[in-house]
């Protein structure tokens, strides 16, 4: 497949070095230094799968017109940037091109969707923990499990043989059909676990075991499940409390909105709480921990900004 990954960081970064490994014709749309080390330099990748490294296909957003046409564009891009790069997409689409979006939240298919038609959209959720150590270095720390659906609920031809080329690179591939469910429950993790370690900068581990924290986890759960509910949105008791079972890998991670918020980066506050917390108030339901934490977070984030 002619794929085009935009967005080479940490989750990009690491499916694109797998899918360019195996032999598939992958560009990765990159910039500063890190397109500049891409170009010059092998990407890295150190694995719990195994070491390894590849030298791949990168280009500035500027020579997007000279690439040939793709079949899929993998978006993993921070939710922050999502607006600003539908102008990138546009120039990357043609007929038959499908987009994967892998950003975290709720709420980003539904731009896409907007912008350039549902059928279009594959959403996407990566049950990963990768970290961008620096330009030319992505380590992998925890899981792997990628679960992606057509937005139309019909699925496609493209979506099998995408699923077919993860499996081959080992893996492990879920095709929903009703992707909308699948990312509510990943959000059901990062709602829990993302937020609440940024402001108290902590590791997953610590938090999953610090009788200060874990209880404001719990309510933020009991809220989220609440919302979800209201728009039919539904969880079975062990579906709901697996994200706090303990697993050494992930007790380790550093989540993504603590290591934006130590680089200085903006934090994805609305695609994690924001819309959650909009899609409340339209139901009238109650999510004062959700909004306190989030009000903290980008009280915190402006106030970094600022020195």
């Amino acid at each position: 497949m002619n794929i085009v990954v935009l967005g080479a960081g940490a989750i990009g970064g690491f499916y694109g070095a797998l899918l360019t490994r195996q032999g598939e014709n992958v560009t990765f749309i990159a910039r500063g230094k890190n397109l500049e080390h891409l170009q010059n330099h092998d990407l890295h990748i150190e694995s719990i799968w195994g070491d390894f490294s590849v030298s791949v296909k990168a280009v500035a957003a500027s020579d997007i017109p000279s690439l040939d046409p793709c079949d899929v564009v993998i978006l993993a891009v921070k939710s922050t940037a999502l607006k600003d790069v539908i102008p990138q997409i546009k120039e990357l689409i043609s007929e038959k091109t499908k987009i994967l979006c892998l950003l975290n939240g709720i709420g980003n298919e539904e731009i896409l969707a907007e912008e350039f038609g549902a059928d279009r959209v594959i959403g996407g959720s990566a049950f990963v923990s990768t970290i961008f150590e620096k330009p030319g270095l992505i380590q992998h720390v925890a899981e792997g499990k990628i679960v992606m659906g057509d937005w139309t609920k019909e699925r496609s031809k493209v979506v099998n043989q995408l699923a077919e080329v993860f499996r081959n690179l080992g893996v492990e591939i879920e095709v929903s059909d009703n992707i909308q469910q699948a990312k509510w429950e990943k959000l059901l993790w990062n709602i829990c676990f993302n937020p609440i370690t940024a402001l108290t900068q902590t590791k997953v581990g610590v938090a999953l075991n610090n009788q200060d924290i874990f209880p404001i986890m719990k309510r933020i759960q009991s809220e989220y499940l609440a919302v979800a509910k209201a728009y039919n949105i539904h969880f079975d008791p062990e579906q709901a409390n697996w994200i706090f079972e303990e697993n050494e890998d992930a007790g380790n991670h550093k989540t993504s909105m603590l290591q934006d918020f130590e680089s200085g980066k903006k934090m994805e506050l609305d695609a994690i709480m924001g819309y959650v917390i909009k899609l409340a108030h339209e139901k009238d339901i109650p999510v004062a921990t959700i909004e306190t934490i989030y009000h903290l977070l980008r009280f915190a984030e402006n106030e970094a900004n600022k020195n």
